[in-house]
């Protein structure tokens, strides 16, 4: 059985690994490769200043991205080769 001590100190420890670095080069940890996140992070950024605090895969084949803002997400989809990013209201059900 593991120990109480060892649980936490592997929490703590992922945390401060998952905190170091941009949040495209931790894209990785949501299943997107890192090139794909620099490309969406490009065009979320020309449309807000929003910081940016994770992309993940979810459940249609998107990539989610979460920003400083909490009523909302960023759903991008490639189409065609392009990236497709829409607004998505967090209380909304999740279709790109």
């Amino acid at each position: 059985m593991v120990s109480a001590h060892k649980v936490l100190t592997c929490i703590v420890l992922s945390t401060v690994l998952v905190g170091c670095g941009t949040p495209e080069s931790n894209a990785r940890f949501g299943r997107v490769p890192s090139q794909d996140a620099v490309e969406i992070g490009r065009l979320i950024r020309a449309q807000t200043s929003e910081r940016i605090l994770s992309y993940s895969w979810n459940s249609v084949g998107a990539v989610e991205v979460r920003t400083t803002e909490t009523t909302h997400v960023y759903m991008a989809k490639r189409v065609r080769g392009k990236w497709q990013v829409a607004l998505v209201p967090i209380d909304a059900p999740i279709q790109p």
